[in-house]
């Protein structure tokens, strides 16, 4: 169960802030600072805050400096000379100094996490908390006269110039570096988000105790704004620290919480600058005052909350209150990308800008993009599609460890995807062609390689050879008839030899079957060269002419096929069935052999089949069917590349 009892103490705070401004006759005729109006107003409502995050001893801390807002309205009550104003001039006079001291001493030596760095600084903050208390003492003893009231309560002979007051004021300027010293501590041993929270924590408890002890160095009335501004700053570095980088896991309570803390802050600005505007028009009729600061606040209610509303969805969960910004800023984006992969770095960036989530990770295909801090933990996926065919993922780390995605995060997550389906299957088509482009050279130049290989090392010697043998021929043929005779049949046999050569390179290239033959048949005579099986060969549909690579493909894939069946299956009949359909040629070649093992073998044969299918556009598929052995099937498309 939360602690909600800091809530009602703000509230106090901002009754007795208000008190104030009515006692002293409107915010201009006030006799309180407007520093103990910030303190009673700024750390009361962080101090309620963190008292609902279960920070407790923190946040009941960041309560104290409510006495600020005590101090204001005791005041400006006994300015204006109201009943008991002996006791609230004696009030005003010495409450200040926890209100001010706490938060410069021992809230900056607690934060973030309401605990101390280590056992070691217990000392330290009890030292540092007994100094609070005595300064306070002093100063609540000290003999004072306030607006010509003297104190109630006093201790004769102490004064402003007993030496106790100097040495522990320094004691408190020691103490105040210290604590602020803690903080560095802490930010050498974190990493990550943590650090980054305590660089702005950091930046504020700084800016505090600068100005907590150094605002005297300006002359009135600037030195009250200097205090009035470090004051500020603390509770604004820790705000950034929870807006931006998750401080104490914020959720959106902290929506609404910001929404409406920032609209009471808006209305009483509002309020306090039109009675400040009309007071010097109407003169003292403060009735009239009133009633037009009211009505101008009642009119402004309802646009100022929408508008502080978007402000602080914005600042905590991205742009998903504006989907078609978001949506129109990505196409934009999109079709600026200059290259594939830009493309999926375009989404992964826009979609961790709209949702302020920490880290985007989009996979399409082969590539991979990410965007924001590795070392955060991805949850949500999110899948992409074009077509109904699947291209890929998004995944997504929380804001903040925890926190999910409400259902207006999904429905702009989905919107997102489906707007970038489009791109990114263009994006994937362009990296695989790409992709094919880079293997369709390699083989080319593998295939040259080789052929001049073969070429050098075996048909260049037979030719060198053929020609040394003729030339020793021709030498003999006067003085050696019958060794003449012999080298000549010896070029007879180099010649087949090249022969033969010639056509193995020829083959190699171009199985010759394919043009002595056509598909059809090759394909049949490479069935009737196996024994066993036993191979029968159908064909459905009207034979047609196809493109010399489709042609090639088929014809090497079915012969791969059967040389696997006749070598590994033990199958005892085969069948293939050859379809010729308007826009794709099938093959289907089954066997009753013992089948495939529970996984597949991942042989060459096999790869350099799914590879010749998958090159020119179409598909490759093997398994076994419910009756026993194996299926083959390839489809290709028709003309070359689908």
């Amino acid at each position: 169960m939360r602690n909600t009892w800091g809530w009602p103490v703000f509230g106090l705070s901002c009754v007795l802030v208000g008190g104030g401004v009515v006692a002293g006759g409107g915010p201009t005729g006030g006799h309180g600072t407007v520093v103990d109006a910030a303190l009673g107003l700024a750390f009361p409502a962080l101090g309620a805050f963190l008292l609902a995050r279960k920070v407790v001893l923190l946040g009941a801390l960041c309560l104290v400096p409510a006495l600020g807002a005590v101090a204001y309205a005791a005041d400006n009550h006994a300015a204006a000379a109201l009943p008991g104003a002996r006791w609230t001039a004696w009030l005003s006079g010495w409450v200040w100094a926890p209100a001010v001291l706490i938060p410069a001493t021992l809230v900056v030596l607690l934060v973030p996490d309401g605990r101390l760095p280590s056992r070691r600084w217990r000392p330290f903050a009890i030292v540092t908390g007994a100094l609070v208390a005595a300064f306070t003492l002093l100063m609540a003893l000290v003999p004072q006269v306030r607006y010509g009231l003297p104190a109630p309560i006093s201790a004769p002979g102490l004064s402003a110039q007993t030496p106790a007051f100097p040495v522990l004021i320094a004691a408190l300027i020691v103490a105040c570096v210290g604590c602020v010293a803690a903080l560095p501590l802490r930010l050498r041993r974190a990493r990550g988000e943590v650090r980054l929270q305590l660089l702005w924590v950091l930046t504020g408890a700084a800016t505090l105790v600068l100005t907590t002890f150094g605002n005297v160095w300006f002359p009135a009335p600037w030195n009250d704004w200097v205090a009035v501004a470090g004051v500020l700053a603390f509770p604004a570095g820790v705000g950034v620290a929870m807006l931006r980088h998750g401080l104490y896991d914020t959720d959106r309570v902290l929506r609404r919480t910001l929404t409406y803390g920032l609209l009471a802050g808006a209305l009483a600005l509002a309020y306090v600058a039109v009675v400040a505007g009309l007071g010097l028009l109407a003169g003292p009729d403060r009735p009239v005052v009133a009633a037009s600061a009211a009505v101008v606040v009642a009119i402004a209610v309802n646009p100022v909350r929408g508008f502080l509303a978007r402000l602080v969805d914005r600042a905590l969960y991205g742009e998903r209150g504006d989907p078609y910004g978001v949506l129109t800023g990505l196409s934009r984006r999109l079709a600026e990308a200059a290259e594939p992969r830009a493309t999926l770095t375009v989404l992964a960036a826009s979609i961790a800008s709209a949702l302020r989530v920490p880290r985007v990770h989009v996979r399409v295909g082969p590539a991979e993009v990410e965007a924001g801090d590795p070392s955060v933990p991805l949850e949500r996926t999110v899948p992409l599609t074009f077509q109904g065919t699947p291209l890929g993922q998004v995944r997504l780390a929380p804001r903040a460890p925890g926190e999910g995605f409400d259902p207006r995060d999904r429905r702009l997550l989905d919107d997102i995807a489906l707007q970038a389906g489009g791109p990114l299957a263009a994006a994937l088509r362009a990296l695989e062609l790409q992709r094919a482009r880079r293997d369709l050279v390699t083989a080319r130049e593998e295939e040259r390689r080789k052929l001049r290989r073969d070429l050098h090392d075996g048909l260049g010697p037979v030719l060198a050879g053929l020609g040394f043998t003729a030339d020793a021929a021709c030498n003999a043929l006067r003085s050696d008839p019958v060794r003449t005779e012999h080298l000549l049949g010896t070029v007879r046999q180099q010649a087949r030899d090249a022969a033969a050569t010639v056509r193995r390179l020829s083959r190699g290239l171009r199985p010759p079957d394919l043009d002595a033959l056509g598909l059809v048949p090759a394909i049949e005579a490479a069935a009737a060269r196996l024994s066993p099986p036993k191979v029968e060969v159908t064909v459905s549909g009207e034979p047609y002419g196809l493109d010399a690579a489709t042609e090639v493909a088929a014809y090497l894939v079915t012969r791969e096929a059967l040389t696997n069946c006749a070598r590994h299956a033990g199958a005892s009949s085969c069948r293939v069935r050859i379809s010729f359909g308007d826009d794709r040629l099938t093959i289907t070649i089954t066997d009753d052999g013992r089948g495939l093992p529970g996984t597949p073998p991942a042989g060459v044969g096999l790869a350099a089949m799914r590879e010749r299918a998958e090159e020119l556009g179409g598909d490759f598929a093997i398994g076994s069917p419910p009756v026993g052995g194996t299926e083959v099937r390839v489809r290709l498309p028709v003309g070359g590349v689908a």
